[in-house]
């Protein structure tokens, strides 16, 4: 006897996101200091005591990446979440955090090409990593997921215990970074501060 296969009346596309939706959901990042305060507000959230804002120039002066690295908890299972999702925030039920709606990480798209983020978590001997452009954060929710990879820590890993660094790559450049805009360390002395409590101000470092 040969079973009949099952007919069905469907047919599987993929769900497109429009990249003006991640724009309009991130516009009130389009200011560098906005943006970056939003990047210190995570690692506040993570109970950072330390927060160093670093500027690093490369391929001879001509690219410029940021480096915000913070010695807080690492990020939470729930929190690698929300670094590749929109509108998604585990600190959305705790009054006592600032990031409650999960956007503030995407505000790079405005200022640099790429968002990279390196965490290492207590009790785990592994360096996590994602990195994405605005496009390929789109692709992941086309796809319904991001992978974050994972590496033993080496000897002279920049995270000695528990931290997180998040980088912006390529400065200046990307699909809507605006290049004239200025993004500079004098900036962020002279501004950021003034955005910021005093208690919050004291934890961070520009250089």
């Amino acid at each position: 006897m040969v079973a009949k296969t099952a007919q069905t009346n469907t047919r599987r596309v993929r769900a497109h996101i429009d990249r003006s939706m991640l724009i309009k959901h991130t516009d009130g990042f389009g200011d560098f200091v906005d943006a970056m305060r939003e990047v210190v507000w995570n690692a506040v959230d993570g109970h950072a005591q330390r927060i160093e804002i670093r500027f690093e120039r490369a391929n001879a002066g001509k690219t410029i990446h940021i480096h915000t690295s913070d010695d807080g908890e690492g990020v939470t299972d729930e929190g690698m979440e929300a670094i590749a999702s929109m509108d998604y925030s585990p600190s959305a039920a705790d009054a006592s955090k600032r990031g409650r709606k999960g956007n503030g990480s995407k505000g790079f798209i405005h200022h640099a090409k790429y968002l990279r983020v390196l965490t290492r978590r207590s009790a785990e001997s592994v360096l996590w990593s994602i990195q994405y452009t605005a496009d390929e954060l789109i692709t992941f929710w086309e796809e319904g997921g991001a992978d974050w990879n994972h590496q033993p820590v080496l000897v002279g890993c920049a995270i000695k215990t528990t931290g997180t660094i998040t980088s912006w790559l390529d400065v200046g450049q990307g699909p809507i970074a605006n290049s004239k805009h200025e993004r500079t360390a004098q900036r962020l002395v002279d501004e950021l501060g003034q955005s910021l409590p005093l208690a919050v101000t004291r934890l961070v470092t520009v250089i």
